[in-house]
């Protein structure tokens, strides 16, 4: 940027010009600004429909090699425990373009009580959503206590932002509502293709974001992001699993933990088509970088094929692998107690301490237990129908899936929410989507 620096801020339908030493120092944070300060760490499945990055276009099938609508992600987001926040893996195709978001929010409120990373396709559908949340929680004053949205917002690599995006970012300001402020910039493609070009442009990007929420509203609760990697220059496509993904999230956390500004980072995606080996083998690579590195809200777990497709079965082996990486994150607590001395005297040369006290109190804390990885025997393996991982996956996503649940919403509340998705469908009447673009 030459002279001043461009922060345009819509007001009163003016572009405002902000000087550059404003984005070096738009303000000093308070002791109240919610998500200006760290956050821990949050895994979670989120989408991207406001730019570069394509969105899920179908769920994998489980098991199959095709694919097929979503619809029931959220029920195992819920379930998973490592699982801190959802959003949803595909788009909805029966509804017009400008209100699907409204109906997307709605099948999640159904089945998931976690917090909900949204997106709206404009400020009409952040508004709706908005009214949809205060209608769940029970009012405009539980909001203020405690959001249970935040929103996605994406501008466009290179170094644009859409007159929708700042508009969004600006009602989210002023209604309190959390939001991600996410560049995706791929390498070689939208930006630089050194990484080290890469970060700067997507800090540039991101520094929009700050300056003009700021000024907006100071404290208005923000993350920045985002979601960086590198077109593959055989085939072209927007790779999520390759090692400079990893890199990228790892050096603009970095970056966000100098500024003082939570960090939305990518993990728990591959570029395969179905579950596999390679998806394994990249989600966790990518994972541990952003655990390791100290992210804070950490998405797209269960993103494969570069986005344009979810897998449940991804899901949940990303969760089992997130929870081997919390029990690393957890170290190796050294004192008295854990060292046990005392212990090994009493246990001596040539005995055992199987039939202890301190294993029996301490072996189910102190050692991980799998849920789906496999430590038995040949023998035992075999006898248990010699399943693979994959096959162990699936069974769990079925069992997930197969479980009764009581309802979340009951049905006068989700009669109010379907109101304002008709109403919605009402303004839009005239705008079809075009479901052949899915096929």
């Amino acid at each position: 940027m030459r002279g001043a620096s461009y922060a345009a801020a819509q007001r009163n339908g003016l572009a405002c010009l902000q000087p550059r030493e404003a984005v070096a120092h738009p303000r000093e944070p308070g002791p109240d600004d919610g998500c200006l300060t760290a956050l821990p760490q949050l895994f979670g499945r989120l989408e991207m429909p406001d730019g570069c990055v394509p969105l899920p276009l179908r769920l994998s099938d489980l098991g199959q090699l095709e694919r097929r609508p979503g619809g029931e992600e959220a029920r195992l987001a819920e379930a998973l425990p490592n699982m801190d926040f959802h959003m949803s893996m595909a788009i909805v195709q029966d509804r017009a373009i400008g209100t699907y978001d409204r109906w997307q929010y709605l099948a999640m409120l159904e089945e998931t009580n976690k917090p909900i990373n949204i997106t709206a396709v404009d400020l009409e559908g952040v508004r709706d959503q908005l009214e949809m949340a205060i209608i769940r929680l029970g009012g405009k004053e539980e909001w203020r206590k405690g959001p249970i949205f935040s929103l996605y917002i994406e501008p466009v690599s290179p170094l644009s932002h859409s007159k929708e995006v700042v508009q969004k970012m600006l009602f989210a300001a002023d209604n309190d509502i959390p939001f991600v402020y996410t560049p995706c910039p791929l390498a070689g493609a939208t930006s630089p293709t050194t990484l080290a070009g890469t970060l700067v442009q997507a800090l540039t990007e991101s520094l929009f974001g700050i300056v003009v929420s700021q000024l907006r509203k100071p404290g208005a609760q923000l993350i920045i992001g985002g979601l960086m990697s590198n077109m593959d220059m055989l085939t072209a496509v927007y790779s999520y699993g390759s090692p400079e993904m990893a890199l990228l999230s790892a050096g603009y956390t970095d970056i966000t933990k100098w500024l003082g500004v939570p960090e939305y980072e990518t993990a728990g995606c591959s570029d395969v088509k179905a579950f596999d080996e390679q998806a394994a083998i990249e989600a966790t690579i990518n994972i541990s970088t952003a655990a390791l590195i100290g992210g804070n809200m950490i998405h797209d777990v269960g993103y494969i094929e570069q986005g344009l497709t979810s897998s449940m079965e991804m899901m949940v082996a990303s969760d089992e692998i997130i929870d081997m990486v919390k029990r690393i994150l957890r170290g190796i607590p050294v004192n008295d107690e854990t060292m046990a001395l005392d212990v090994m005297d009493e246990i001596g040369p040539a005995g055992h301490f199987l039939e202890h006290d301190h294993t029996f109190e301490r072996f189910k804390s102190e050692i991980w237990q799998p849920k789906l990885v496999n430590r038995q025997n040949w023998e035992d393996w075999t006898n248990a129908g010699s399943k693979r991982y994959g096959e162990r996956a699936h069974a769990r996503v079925l069992e997930i899936l197969e479980t009764e649940t009581e309802p979340i919403l009951d049905e006068k509340m989700y009669q109010e929410l379907v109101r304002i998705c008709e109403l919605a469908d009402a303004r839009h009447k005239d705008e079809e989507l075009d479901v052949k673009m899915f096929a």
